[in-house]
């Protein structure tokens, strides 16, 4: 059988607690899928007995059309509904079984999942934290810098407002996404950012369109996630430049 890391990652993760969502391929990745596809097409035209097994590969072609040069981006068009649900093992199966689809894998934040994420993408905004945030013992290692994982503020809280809300979370316990933060003496660290209810990190083993695979830093499993440090919003304060107010983009690199 082959090896099937992303799959195997996705599991492990839904074992753990968390919420997983497909991202894109990247634009190689799509074109040896279409490749293949059109191979498989013709051995069901040529031989009829082997229609079924090359069924599944339709459900790719709709994958498809949904591909653009967009990398780390959602492949499902409905991924919001994972912040309220687990994906089930059938559904992952789906996305990630097959070895020649390469989807990559994202972890989706928020008060649901319990987790909080800050994105060090320069060594600046890394300095800054080591000297400023707590550690935590769970990390991703990225193209540029680390994801800093941390316990969402209202993680535990019963709140009835909460879970009458849509997506989970009420506006007065929300920990909303920042493109760029600005420190309380003024400083801005444009390569810093936070995700939180309504956002999503690329995870392990995803591949950056660089070529450089995500790592996961640290100790992974589900005791670590509820002993976290618990995120503080008033660690930052939102960025003011036109620059970041215009980065509506819910993902980390």
């Amino acid at each position: 059988m082959p090896s099937r890391p992303t799959l195997d990652a996705a599991l492990r993760y839904l074992t753990m607690g968390l919420r997983v969502i497909p991202l894109r391929p990247r634009a190689s990745d799509a074109d040896e899928m279409w490749r293949q596809y059109q191979a498989a097409l013709a051995l069901a035209a040529e031989d009829g007995v082997h229609a079924e097994t090359h069924r599944s590969r339709l459900a790719d072609v709709v994958r498809l059309k949904e591909i653009v040069d967009v990398p780390k981006t959602p492949a499902g068009r409905k991924w919001q509904e994972f912040q309220k649900r687990q994906m089930t093992t059938e559904e992952a199966t789906s996305w990630w079984g097959n070895d020649t689809p390469r989807y990559g894998l994202a972890l989706v934040m928020g008060r649901l999942t319990g987790m909080v994420a800050v994105d060090l993408d320069s060594p600046e905004s890394h300095a800054y934290a080591v000297a400023n945030l707590p550690a935590t013992p769970m990390r991703v290692r990225t193209s540029r810098g680390e994801h800093w994982l941390y316990r969402h503020p209202h993680a535990d809280l019963d709140c009835a407002d909460c879970q009458a809300n849509p997506s989970g979370v009420c506006k007065p316990h929300k920990c909303g996404n920042k493109g760029g933060v600005t420190l309380p003496d003024g400083t801005k660290l444009k390569k810093l950012d936070v995700r939180g209810d309504g956002g999503y990190i690329c995870a392990p083993p995803t591949i950056h369109p660089s070529g450089t695979q995500y790592e996961c830093l640290g100790e992974w499993d589900a005791s670590t996630i509820t002993s976290l440090p618990v995120y503080d919003p008033a660690w930052f304060q939102v960025a003011t430049t036109s620059e970041s107010q215009a980065d509506t983009r819910y993902y980390v690199n």
